[in-house]
């Protein structure tokens, strides 16, 4: 196979990501997929590229919020990847980490359950301990369990997260939030309140103020619903002038401030 074959399926796909990227969804979609067409004739259909290609289209449509055609497509991606690799290739852990998200936005967490546990064990397994893909689908994980009342499930997978991180430049606040939620839901609020001051503590330190007022704003309705009212006044008003200063919106990447590798 000569790579003037393969030309017409990567003009295709960047023509895809300069339309998504003008805003033009219906052009995108159809780019993509002519794209992942062209590339089928020219490599086969079974060919590990043709994954990546399903992989770019579904997580478009999941990014479009076409929730049913991205499903289909990378369900399919995640097919075509395996069969070209082997099942606990790296390639398909971005994939199942888009197929986590689409559950995730439905809030469907019974199947987001097995995607992220099959995701988990990939990266544990293929990249460093310190990868950021690993803990932020600890994070994930973690939270699919809370929803699911496994508060027990939940806490190993974030008492591990604890664990493993080896430095200062982890995201050690974020597990320690999420560990006093889990553990207020439980009651056990001495651990959640420790929990609590310490997530504070490392957003402050980090400088990631919104986050800071997320935890903030949390541990104030903690400390109301166990009878500290005026403890919890002053920490309410405090997230609050927090937030007010930074705002609420954020990427939805809760490890930007971090120095994660990858």
């Amino acid at each position: 196979m000569t790579t003037a074959k393969l030309f017409p399926s990567e003009n295709l796909l960047d023509e895809a990501r300069a339309a998504r990227h003008r805003g033009e969804k219906a052009q995108a979609e159809a780019l993509y997929k002519k794209a992942l067409d062209e590339r089928i004739k020219a490599v086969g259909a079974a060919d590990g590229s043709v994954g990546a290609y399903m992989h770019e289209l579904g997580a478009f449509q999941l990014a479009i919020g076409n929730f049913a055609a991205a499903e289909e497509t990378l369900k399919k991606s995640l097919e075509v990847t395996q069969t070209a690799y082997y099942a606990g290739h790296f390639a398909l852990a971005p994939i199942l980490d888009d197929l986590a998200d689409l559950y995730l936005r439905q809030d469907n967490f019974t199947d987001a359950e097995p995607i992220l546990v099959r995701q988990l064990d990939i990266v544990d397994k293929t990249v460093s301990g310190e990868h950021r893909l690993v803990y932020e689908t600890m994070h994930k994980l973690a939270y699919v369990y809370r929803k699911l009342n496994k508060p027990a499930d939940g806490e190993k997978v974030l008492l591990k997260a604890l664990k493993t991180i080896d430095t200062p430049l982890g995201p050690v606040e974020e597990f320690r939030f999420d560990l006093a939620l889990l553990y207020e839901e439980t009651g056990k609020t001495a651990e959640a309140e420790t929990n609590f001051k310490q997530s504070v503590e490392g957003f402050e330190q980090r400088g990631n103020y919104r986050r800071m007022a997320d935890a903030l704003l949390a541990y104030s309705a903690f400390l109301k619903k166990n009878g500290k009212n005026e403890q919890a006044a002053k920490t309410g008003e405090l997230g609050a002038r927090i937030r007010e200063k930074h705002g609420s919106d954020h990427t939805g990447d809760i490890f930007a401030a971090t120095l994660l590798r990858a």
